[in-house]
């Protein structure tokens, strides 16, 4: 019998993921797991909220449990919950764990959970196309349903249309959902690239039309941060520093560190959404590291925020919040670098760039990430900042 907290069986089942499949393991640290006996199994809502019976959880191995946490971020970056639109709830719900099921066996994610709906005559399938095979055979689609249940090999789609008060969502709440999620998938393909694994094959075709003719400041920004170091990558080390348990979180060779600035502007171009994908984005291009310091400062006519994130805390990055404010002085930022003697090795701004131009400060390389403008920056480089 396992020693380990549900909890804990759980975050360990997500840090195999992160391994096995960054695609999805980078996707599943953004689920809110809420532990939940009614559901019966597991299931998710519109809100990237992951709910679980422990008495399901207990009967699982680890890789049933990797397989669990993909089969779940399948509906939600498969749009299942926003395009269900008027169809019946039980058939659309069985297509959509169809095409998951089949995806992830294809792509070799974790081990399926017996039990659950698997068939390959669906093989190559959308869940719109399948569907509609279920719909000419609904006594028989029943049936597959009611075993699927009594095996307790389904997950639970309960709570798909909820919301934030637990009311069924409205179209424009399903529509935000919709792009939350596009957004968290381009971001899952950077940190898939980064750790030198492919974006699942489903994927790639809505990734290549997310990201199609946008200019990559993500790109840039990796780049940047990856020449600190030119050292090559492994896993042949554990990182001993973060435990659970007596499980050991993956390490990397000795010597990689990095360190730089992420100075955000939040004078009001940059929504708080804006903020968590470029969070997102910073935190995954310095998974591969095994030593990593990033300040991170809010400022407008003042900095406002400093807060350090290393490889310990680095994951509290994708809930990072915005505090807000008004007008813009870059010299803040310059000042703040001076009086707290820091020389980070990098610098990023994400900012509008509407303030007086200054000189360059001279303390470090600074890339621009810049929002609704299109003027040279006062020194450095600039890239345009592309919401998806």
């Amino acid at each position: 019998m396992s020693n380990f907290t549900t909890m804990e069986r759980l975050q360990i089942a997500r840090i195999k993921l992160q391994r096995q499949a960054p695609f999805y393991g980078f996707l599943a640290l953004q689920l809110k797991l809420i532990e939940q006996p009614s559901v019966g199994t597991a299931g998710v809502d519109g809100k990237g909220r992951m709910y679980y019976a422990p008495e399901f959880i207990a009967k699982l191995d680890t890789e049933e449990l990797v397989f669990l946490f993909a089969h779940e971020l399948g509906h939600l970056v498969f749009d299942h919950i926003p395009r269900k639109g008027s169809r019946n709830h039980m058939l659309w719900n069985m297509a959509g764990d169809y095409v998951i099921n089949l995806t992830l066996e294809k792509d070799g994610v974790g081990k399926f959970i017996e039990g659950g709906l698997k068939d390959d005559k669906y093989k190559g399938m959308t869940a719109d196309e399948v569907y509609e095979l279920l719909k000419k055979d609904m006594e028989q689609a029943m049936k597959d349903y009611q075993k699927s249940q009594e095996s307790g090999g389904s997950d639970s789609h309960e709570m798909w249309g909820d919301g934030a008060d637990g009311k069924e969502m409205t179209e424009e709440e399903k529509q935000a959902v919709s792009k939350k999620w596009q957004q968290a998938a381009v971001s899952a393909a950077h940190a898939a690239k980064a750790a030198g694994k492919e974006v699942p094959e489903a994927f790639r075709g809505l990734i290549a039309e997310l990201t199609e003719g946008k200019i990559s400041w993500r790109d840039l920004v990796r780049e940047k941060i990856k020449a600190q170091n030119k050292e090559e990558q492994t896993w042949s080390k554990v990182n001993r520093r973060r435990k659970l348990g007596s499980f050991n979180y993956p390490g990397q060779a000795p010597g990689e560190k990095v360190s730089f600035l992420v100075a955000l502007d939040v004078s009001g171009s940059f929504t708080q959404q804006m903020i968590t994908d470029a969070m997102s984005e910073v935190y995954g291009a310095t998974r591969e590291f095994e030593e990593v310091t990033i300040d991170v400062i809010q400022w407008d006519t003042r900095v406002m925020s400093h807060k350090i994130f290393t490889q310990d805390n680095a994951e509290e990055m994708l809930q990072y919040q915005i505090e807000g404010g008004g007008g813009t002085d870059i010299t803040c930022l310059h000042e703040w670098l001076i009086n707290e003697r820091k020389e980070p090795a990098q610098i990023f701004v994400f900012t509008d760039l509407y303030f007086t131009y200054i000189p360059d400060h001279g303390i470090a390389p600074t890339t621009f990430i810049v929002i609704g403008n299109d003027a040279a920056p006062p020194y450095g480089e600039a890239v345009i900042y592309d919401e998806m």
